[in-house]
């Protein structure tokens, strides 16, 4: 027997945990730098440039993933193709019948789509991009 599935696929990122990281990064930084005892200042501005952008796409990579929802007859699947560091959803499945609505948000660079249970629990995905499939499985 044949059924719909809708993929969506969400490239995510923990917000939260990346931010504190970075903050914490920039301090350290001024600190190394500091210390080295190096007075040119060009080159500690294009040290500082990029150490800074360096640590922050190892931050971005180690903070941000892939999540696939799977939207059938009757439930939400969701699994990790690539799980970010710190997140707290866990593969699972949520009937549709449970869900008391959704709601997204878009932002300048991330949106944010979450999922409202009828028992007071939610679901947030902090997403990057939304890529939708429509795919029929056997």
């Amino acid at each position: 027997m044949e059924e719909n599935v809708l993929h969506l696929k969400a490239k995510t990122i923990s917000i939260i945990p990346f931010g504190i990281i970075y903050m914490l990064s920039l301090p350290l930084l001024g600190i190394l730098l500091a210390e080295t005892g190096i007075r040119n200042s060009l080159l500690i501005y294009i040290l500082a440039f990029t150490i800074t952008m360096v640590s922050a796409i190892i931050l971005f990579r180690l903070f941000s993933g892939t999540l696939l929802l799977e939207l059938q007859k009757e439930k939400i699947r969701m699994d990790w193709i690539k799980k970010p560091i710190y997140s707290s959803i866990k593969p699972q499945t949520i009937n549709l019948k449970d869900i008391s609505h959704w709601k997204h948000q878009e932002g300048k660079g991330v949106d944010r789509f979450k999922i409202y249970l009828k028992h007071k629990k939610k679901y947030v995905f902090n997403s990057i991009t939304f890529q939708i499939q429509l795919k029929i499985l056997k």
